[in-house]
This record gives C-alpha cells, structure tokens and sequence, in this order.
C-alpha cells in the first residue's frame, strides 16, 4: 500500500505557498488581484457554477444564470494563477449572458488558484477563490463527472487537515 499522506501534504503546502505568494505579490496590479480581497480559498465551485471540461491546455465554466439573476452581474471573470519562479497568471471574461467562459492557455497537469469573479457595471459583486488540476498533456480531459469527483476529493482534502 502506497503512503500517500507525503503527497497530501505536498499538495497543501504547495496552495497555501501559492495563495500567500498571489496576495503578496499583486500589490493590487492588474486582473484578477486578490491581494485587496478578504477571500479564503475553498473546495470546488460556488453553487451553480460547474466545470464543463478540465482539458491540458484549457478550462470551461458554467453558470446557471437564472439562478444567479439576484446578483444581476453583467460580466463574469476567471484569473488562474500558477507559481513558477514568479507569479503568473491567465484570464478571461465574458459577457453574463454567455452562461459558458473558456480559459486557454493554461500548462498541463498543473494546480492552479482560480479566482472566480462577477461584476454587474464594472463593480465586483462576487467573488470565489478555490483550485483546479488541469489534465496531463495528452489525456482526453475531464468533464462533469470528473468535477464532482474532484468537489468531493477536494471536500475530503479540507476536512483531513
């Protein structure tokens, strides 16, 4: 039997290293800043919001905009960050209405912080922090089903600590 307590570890150091180096670094610069936000990393995607398919070189968002119609948002962003050597970081908005968002340009098998954000007239009225492993080069991807396992994986992942 494999000890994979070594790996867990790894993992949560490597998010809680990225997460401190992200707000320390932005200084409030650009998209996607997390350093003036009071946000905490979480487990998965907010309620109705799902990932349509974890690719190697891209994501894809989904929203329920009908139910997220109270929020009245007018745009909805993603900023994926990832640490090698410095900070860096991929995003992408789209208008509300598309109900779909598409992040390319991302490295495969990689974590990356996602900082999920909706604006209604240029002002933030949502925002989300939580992770996401994109596919190893080559592999076919992930769709719904590897999300919900991922949620539930990620669920565990915060309840072992």
């Amino acid at each position: 039997m494999v000890d994979t307590s070594a790996v867990k570890m790894a993992a949560i150091f490597y998010l809680i290293l990225l997460a401190t180096l992200v707000f320390a670094e932005r200084n409030g610069d650009g998209p996607g800043t997390l350093s003036n936000k009071n946000i905490k990393l979480k487990a998965g995607l907010p309620e109705h919001f799902w990932w349509i398919f974890v690719g190697s070189r891209f994501v894809e968002l989904g929203w329920d905009s009908t139910a997220l119609v109270d929020l009245k948002p007018d745009e909805i962003k993603l900023t994926a960050f990832y640490y090698n050597e410095s900070i860096s970081y991929k995003y992408a908005s789209v208008p509300f209405s598309y109900m779909r968002l598409t992040l390319n340009g991302l490295t495969p098998n990689t974590t990356y912080l996602v900082l999920l954000e909706a604006f209604q007239t240029g002002k933030e009225v949502f925002a989300h922090l939580s992770a996401v492993t994109t596919a190893a080069k080559g592999s076919g991807g992930h769709s719904l089903g590897f999300t919900l396992l991922s949620v539930i994986s990620g669920l565990l992942l915060l309840s072992w600590q």
